[in-house]
């Protein structure tokens, strides 16, 4: 019965779709906000932690999520990077999205996708 009982089970975890899961792993500041080839380009300070081409930013106005999106873009000065770390400023654009303002908040988070796991096990990994 138990092996009945986890074939249906990881059968079930198969068929769900996989959860996202938002690790944060940087926070910066808009500075200025620059004309692009391709919409507005927000100058940032990091302020903590690390920012990342392809993880998902958060941009937040007045304690308010304003948009969310992927970073496509990442400069420091004229130079195209993979990340930036804290304390240093970059450039970068986002995915459908570029109505930054001065004073907002950048928050990035890295996405993992997770499967559900049906039945938790105490302490135990299945």
């Amino acid at each position: 019965i138990y092996e009945l009982f986890e074939t249906v089970v990881a059968a079930l975890e198969n068929d769900l779709s996989p959860e996202e899961k938002l690790a944060e792993k940087g926070e910066a500041e808009v500075l200025a906000v620059f004309s692009g080839r391709f919409g507005n380009v927000a100058g940032c300070r990091v302020t903590l932690g690390r920012l990342a081409k392809g993880n998902r930013v958060k941009v937040y106005r007045k304690d308010k999520v304003v948009a969310e999106a992927p970073i496509v873009s990442l400069r420091r000065g004229k130079e195209d990077v993979i990340d930036v770390d804290e304390e240093n400023e970059c450039g970068f654009s986002l995915e459908g999205w570029d109505e930054w303002q001065v004073g907002d908040t950048v928050r990035c988070f890295e996405v993992k996708l997770v499967r559900p796991d049906i039945v938790k096990a105490q302490g135990k990994k299945r």
